[in-house]
């Protein structure tokens, strides 16, 4: 396996601040590019594997507005939009050709009195895909051979977010997240055929939803006599669900941990 990214990127972004109001613009642009090559031989026979070749290429940008708002000394309301834009082209055994456009809302509620912070944030977000999907890959340890995907699109999410962190002990802090999602053309594994063989692969399977409760702990000890020290634990619960594009039936999303 031979893989080469590469990575260019510019930004500017404007902050004005006017009594109460804070506006904020942004531009992005981004050129994403990736080669790759792979080879499979067992027992001494090539083994034909989709994305054993490929080259992929993705032009991006993105602008954004917004408008942070001080309603009161503790309250502040935040919107803003974002457009993206971008172009995937792949060549090779693994050829795509397609433009996206997202539009990405926020709205964010936050109300902080120092001991205790409470934040809500609705949004849509845009997944960046992962170029590496695109070439084929194997574990051999684990006899596990994964083809490149032939075709992707980046999965989009409406998601809903509450924050409350109590702090304590100057330095201490206990918060508590809950985070529900709705993830449209979400990216799982799927089943490609190359030359009579079957291998997994990366595809949009749908829609699915997902639930997450995290709690995170900061603890110091510095009123027991252990200064510098602190304890620190976080918990994660996730649920998720989605429908097998093979078996129809509703599993959790590939590589989700129901418990951290």
């Amino acid at each position: 396996q031979n893989t080469l990214n590469r990575e260019s990127l510019a930004r500017a972004e404007y902050r004005h601040k006017e009594n109460a109001f804070q506006f904020f613009g942004s531009i992005e642009g981004a050129l994403n590019r990736l080669t790759g090559e792979a080879e499979l031989i067992s027992g001494g026979i090539p083994v034909p594997i989709g994305g054993s070749d490929v080259h992929v290429t993705e032009r991006r940008a993105e602008a954004a507005i917004g408008v942070t708002w001080q309603v009161a000394k503790n309250f502040v309301l935040e919107g803003s939009l974002r457009g993206e834009y971008s172009a995937i082209r792949s060549t090779g055994d693994a050829s795509q050709d397609g433009d996206f456009f997202f539009v990405k809302p926020r709205l964010r509620l936050s109300w902080d009195n120092r001991r205790t912070r409470i934040q809500a944030t609705l949004e849509r977000e845009a997944a960046q895909l992962d170029f590496q999907d695109f070439v084929a890959s194997a574990e051999l340890d684990r006899d596990d051979v994964v083809a490149g995907a032939f075709s992707l699109k980046p999965p989009t999410t409406w998601s809903f977010v509450t924050v409350l962190e109590r702090r304590f002990w100057d330095r201490g802090a206990l918060t508590p997240t809950f985070r529900r999602e709705r993830i449209d053309d979400v990216i799982d594994r799927v089943v490609v055929e190359t030359d009579g063989e079957l291998f997994d692969a990366v595809g949009n399977i749908g829609r699915a939803r997902r639930t997450i409760f995290r709690t995170e702990l900061t603890a110091p000890l510095d009123r027991f006599g252990l200064d510098g020290m602190e304890i620190r634990a976080d918990l994660t619960l996730l649920r998720s669900r989605v429908t097998d594009p093979i078996t129809g039936k509703k599993r959790a999303i590939s590589e989700d941990k129901p418990f951290e």
